[in-house]
């Protein structure tokens, strides 16, 4: 006779954690995700599939599929407890697509580039694709310096040497290197250079941005590749990152999709079609792309923001639209500079070929708002920022992450 009795509710809660842990174990496929459309909408769960015509993201109120030409991103958040893989290797390779490998080993026989990462493996890139290789760990303030060195004009390859806090650079040619010397070609003579001195190598091939590219990834390990085919089966991406070349990507090692290339334009890149100021007391404040007008970030409540726009009243702003994009989306409201004295009281209108898509009157007492306006089919886009109540004092009006959806 088999006798059955109760668990006791402290042994009942310890076999709920064990079958949480084993059913965490055994399922790695169920990787949270996080999916968001061109209008704004987010999903999360588990992306069970994906391909050229659409993504299935299993929520808790079950599937829902997504049709792929409207994904602005997929994003894979790191699970609770466990902090996002990071290679121990400073190892940073940078092709002339913008696409950057994260590498434990790296060589090259002046004809092919040779780098081991760690989830891609062993991979082979053409000498005239590789921007520049990167040694070293980059701060801050390196990595400032790097990127102004990325940027320079030059005939020839840069040999960059960290001098205490400071780059700086032989030009010459770099004919080859592996993990102990790099042989460099500097006012006719070959000289071999302690690898473990060089900090990075840059080369003058010019970025060329890759063809019928569909989306960029980043992974776990920070790889970031822009590709032009995608598909997930059993768990595993199937990658093509030209003609005939394939990768594949365990879900588990992949961070981010972003489908976001080429459909979405920041107000702060475009220039605007027309720009009409109306002082208050003879003082014109011309509207600031990307900061404020002392130079500092945009910044509502306690968040900074990168991209958007500054305006002061009052000011009418113009943008061509040609009928190219279905929506505008922006988050709105008075620059926290002056929002945490009480100051600043505009009055907003957003129109599109004349009809008002948006009116408010935006304080700093106002909490930032959200702004998806349709705009499909419109020509000009108009952004008038008014005198509000307060005369002009603190009219300050930051219109962040302003951008328009193809």
């Amino acid at each position: 006779m088999i006798c059955l009795r109760p668990l006791k509710d402290d042994q009942m809660i310890l076999k709920v954690l064990i079958l949480f842990v084993l059913v965490s174990i055994c399922a790695p496929g169920l990787k949270a995700a996080e999916l968001f459309n061109l209008t704004g909408s987010a999903y999360s769960g588990s992306l069970k599939s994906l391909s050229q015509s659409s993504a299935v993201i299993q929520t808790k109120q079950g599937d829902i599929e997504v049709p792929a030409d409207q994904i602005m991103k997929i994003t894979f958040p790191a699970e609770n407890g466990q902090p996002e893989t990071v290679s121990d290797s400073y190892i940073r390779v940078t092709i002339t697509d913008h696409s950057e490998l994260a590498g434990s080993t790296v060589k090259s026989d002046g004809q092919h580039l040779s780098i081991t990462t760690e989830e891609l493996g062993k991979l082979q890139i053409p000498a005239q694709k590789v921007k520049s290789v990167l040694f070293s760990k980059l701060d801050d303030n390196l990595r400032t310096q790097w990127e102004l060195l990325t940027k320079k004009e030059s005939r020839d390859d840069l040999l960059v040497i960290k001098k205490g806090e400071t780059l700086d650079f032989l030009p010459g040619v770099v004919t080859q290197f592996d993990d102990t010397n790099v042989l460099f070609l500097y006012e006719g003579n070959e000289i071999p250079v302690r690898r473990e001195k060089v900090f990075g190598i840059i080369h003058p091939h010019p970025y060329t941005p890759a063809e019928q590219v569909i989306c960029r990834i980043e992974t776990t390990a920070g790889n970031s590749l822009f590709v032009q085919e995608i598909s997930l089966e059993d768990d595993t991406f199937r990658v093509r990152t030209g003609p005939d070349h394939f990768i594949t990507i365990p879900k588990t090692q992949m961070r981010l999709i972003d489908f976001s290339l080429g459909r979405i334009v920041y107000l702060s890149d475009m220039p605007h079609e027309s720009v009409e100021y109306t002082p208050y007391f003879d003082v014109v404040w011309e509207y600031q792309r990307d900061k404020t007008i002392d130079g500092s970030a945009l910044k509502l409540g306690n968040q900074e923001y990168s991209k958007g726009l500054w305006i002061h009243s009052k000011t009418r702003l113009t943008y061509r639209l040609a009928g190219d994009f279905s929506r505008f989306q922006a988050l709105i409201g008075i620059d926290a500079s002056v929002a945490k004295s009480g100051l600043g009281h505009v009055h907003v209108v957003i129109t599109a070929d004349e009809k008002v898509l948006f009116e408010e009157d935006i304080s700093a007492f106002t909490a930032p708002q959200k702004i998806d306006l349709d705009i499909t089919g419109h020509r000009f886009l108009s952004l008038l920022v008014d005198f509000g109540e307060g005369l002009n004092i603190g009219d300050r009006l930051d219109l962040v992450e302003a951008r328009l959806i193809k």
